[in-house]
């Protein structure tokens, strides 16, 4: 799906839509990232995305969720505690 006929990688994959699209941005980022270095991709929008009609505090379309819990692991994290699975 990243195959390039101009480039060595694609930064997009074939066939459009958002289904699978976090699995192809990490496959591309372990492209650049040495072997030796831990490292994880988070996708913000994909996973939150509401193609319906807002509700509550959440709009349609990008819905920000994952930056919540990336804020909560970071106030962990800085308090020495371990993130809690709620």
């Amino acid at each position: 799906m990243l195959d390039s006929t101009v480039a060595d990688l694609a930064n997009v994959a074939g066939g459009g839509g958002r289904d699978g699209g976090m699995l192809v941005g990490g496959h591309f980022l372990s492209a650049f990232v040495p072997e030796d270095v831990p490292w994880a991709h988070i996708d913000i929008a994909g996973p939150a995305w509401n193609g319906g009609e807002p509700y509550g505090h959440t709009p349609r379309g990008g819905t920000g969720m994952i930056v919540r819990t990336l804020l909560q692991l970071a106030g962990n994290v800085a308090g020495n505690q371990r993130p809690s699975v709620q």
